[in-house]
């Protein structure tokens, strides 16, 4: 049979995500933790495993802290992953919608100061600038004042729109 796997051998694989996700229910005090399995597709000689991030997603969408731990770490693992804009800008706008702890929050704030800091914006990028706007800036310092001359477009447009955003919220004069 020929299996199309479109998940992770290493960190980020079936076995290792549902190990996390126990751990994590644990950790929570979840007593009944959601069944991540990937969905599986069949058709002749084939068998396609889809990427359990999409039972993560699900996980999130009924606020699952443990599913939005393990999320987080997605987001925050720097390396590719398959379809990881897709599933990266999915797990941001998911995000966007569930209920947040402070420290996850706080996390997801980090993340986007380092992504800016960086100057390395994928696509995905638009998704967790929406996501930062919704938990709000709380505890971050923003100062694009000087912004650099040798900032990439795309950064400078991040700042001014992080910066608007930012006196808007906070009232700052």
């Amino acid at each position: 049979m020929n299996i199309i796997d479109y998940n992770q051998p290493d960190i980020f694989s079936v076995e290792t995500i549902q190990r996390e996700y126990i751990q994590l229910c644990k950790q929570y005090g979840i007593k009944e933790p959601l069944p991540l399995e990937p969905e599986i597709w069949e058709e002749g000689d084939r068998r396609w495993i889809y990427s359990i991030w999409d039972e993560v997603i699900k996980g999130i969408e009924s606020d699952d802290l443990a599913c939005i731990d393990l999320s987080l770490k997605c987001l925050e693992y720097m390396k590719p992953i398959p379809f990881g804009r897709i599933t990266r800008s999915r797990i941001a706008r998911s995000l966007k919608r569930a209920n947040l702890n402070m420290a996850q929050k706080s996390r997801i704030r980090k993340l986007c100061k380092i992504k800016l800091d960086s100057g390395r914006l994928g696509t995905e990028f638009k998704d967790y600038s929406r996501l930062l706007v919704k938990v709000g800036f709380a505890d971050m310092v923003l100062d694009f004042t000087d912004i650099d001359k040798d900032d990439p477009d795309y950064v400078v447009k991040y700042k001014k729109y992080f910066q608007l955003k930012y006196e808007e919220t906070n009232c700052v004069e």
